[in-house]
């Protein structure tokens, strides 16, 4: 069966009437019945991943004596009534069959959208084999309604930094359905990320995502992996509703309308403390919670001095509370846009108490910091065979104090010694290659690196602080 793709020049000869020359008594030439053709079935929804026939045309046969008639099948979009921009297949029999994934090719073909839903149109043009006297005919038009397979959507969830409910499955609540409709009506914080889960069974995909990189500018898809995990957005804080229409889940559509400058009560269940200031550093597993009496959090341990802490809700990034430049005064986050600057000015045991109804909080330097012995050991760098996976990261070998590692380390490239599989907390070199000072964020970071690729042993003795680095 052959496939032509019709040229506007081409289809001249479909309507043009050959030109008869004058014949000799009694050799006219015969002519050729329209056929009549049908499409089965009417409306098709396709699969593209289907190679189940999805669609049939057939049409009645040529019964003149003498022609044998030869069938080409056109194809294009509604609207293109000279079919000019179709394709056509040559077809020996009298029907012809289509896959769901070839309808799928052919709509990319025509210029069509699945997505979009479209009308195809067909038609049939028979002409007389070896016999160009013959004037060529055409069938009827038929058309068949084309559309992409609906996604079954029962439930929607927002979710995200911009929401009450920060990146936790188990406080989203459901929007409300009405027919293909979801509706929501509640807080929204401004630039901060925003999307909606069809599930909250801890599952992540599928979801509906934003398809524009302007978070501002909302395309709603649906979405089914990481690389498409593009967020909405809204510019003012304040009381929204939130409408989703479902009808067509291939061109869905989306509004957030404003309703007003409500004020959202703060509810805290939990807090935590995290970041570089501390000795859990930047794990969220590892973070310590305060404690909890009715409104009032208390905390105490060590802080490192210029260095970054926040209280997060949940163990999750955002939404957080954090100290503002006066030190006395909580303030609520949900994105890194607007995270505050205080640190402490001395290392220290820190005590922290907040007050989340008034929003109010003291900190307290109550001690010094005494030396906690480190249990494990690893090595992690672009510097190593395993580079930045804190996963296969190689771990030390101890003997008390003393901790060993010999391995391959490459020329010029970073490396240091985290105390758990996490980025920081970690010791590092001094420049010197001898001393070891305890880094707890990038901006910690220490110089130091070998001059040859070779094979080297690390002895660390972590309670002098000091160590040292051999090619073998």
């Amino acid at each position: 069966m052959k496939k032509y793709v019709l040229a506007l020049a081409g289809l001249t000869c479909l309507f043009a009437v050959s030109c008869n020359k004058k014949d000799e008594p009694g050799t006219e030439p015969s002519a050729l019945t329209a056929p009549v053709l049908a499409a089965n079935p009417g409306t098709v929804i396709v699969d593209e991943a289907s190679e189940e026939i999805a669609l049939t045309y057939n049409w009645t046969q040529q019964k003149e004596v003498g022609l044998t008639p030869v069938y080409s099948l056109q194809l294009t979009k509604k609207g293109d009534t000279e079919f000019a921009s179709g394709v056509a297949y040559e077809c020996s029999g009298l029907e012809k069959k289509f896959s769901h994934a070839e309808l799928a090719t052919l709509a990319s073909e025509i210029g069509a959208s699945l997505n979009e839903g479209f009308v195809l149109s067909a038609r049939v043009r028979v002409t007389a084999k070896d016999k160009k006297e013959v004037a060529a005919v055409l069938s009827n038009v038929v058309e068949v309604n084309l559309g992409k397979a609906q996604y079954p959507i029962e439930n929607l969830y927002p979710i995200g930094n911009g929401t009450p409910y920060g990146w936790s499955q188990d406080k989203t609540e459901a929007m409300t359905k009405v027919g293909a409709s979801f509706t929501w009506t509640g807080h929204l914080y401004a630039n901060a990320d925003i999307k909606f889960l069809l599930q909250n069974n801890g599952e992540w995909w599928p979801g509906i995502v934003n398809k524009s990189d302007d978070p501002y500018n909302y395309e709603p898809v649906i979405g089914f992996s990481d690389a498409e995990d593009k967020k909405f957005k809204v510019e003012k804080e304040g009381k929204y509703t939130i409408t989703i229409n479902a009808a067509n889940t291939n061109a869905l559509t989306i509004m957030f309308e404003f309703i007003s400058d409500d004020t959202q009560e703060l509810v805290v269940d939990h807090l935590y403390i995290l970041g570089d200031a501390t000795k859990t550093g930047w794990s969220l597993d590892s973070m310590e919670e305060f404690e909890k009496n009715d409104k009032i959090f208390t905390w105490e341990g060590s802080l490192y001095a210029e260095h970054e802490f926040r209280f997060p809700m949940q163990r999750d990034w955002w939404p957080c509370l954090m100290i503002a430049a006066d030190g006395k005064t909580l303030v609520k986050g949900v994105s890194d846009d607007e995270k505050t600057g205080f640190t402490v000015d001395e290392d220290g045991i820190w005590k922290i108490v907040c007050d989340v109804e008034n929003m109010q909080v003291s900190i307290t330097r109550t001690g010094d910091i005494v030396p906690t012995s480190i249990e494990e050991l690893y090595i992690l760098g672009s510097a190593t065979a395993t580079g930045w996976s804190l996963d296969d990261m190689a771990s030390f070998s101890r003997d008390g104090s003393i901790f060993t590692w010999e391995g391959t380390l490459l020329a010029n490239e970073e490396f240091r010694f985290p105390l758990q599989r996490d980025w920081w907390p970690c010791l590092m070199f001094e420049m010197d290659g001898k001393t070891l000072v305890k880094g707890m964020g990038d901006g910690d970071k220490t110089g130091y690196t070998v001059s040859e690729d070779g094979v080297y042993k690390i002895v660390l003795d972590v309670d002098k602080m000091e160590g040292s680095c051999t090619k073998q």
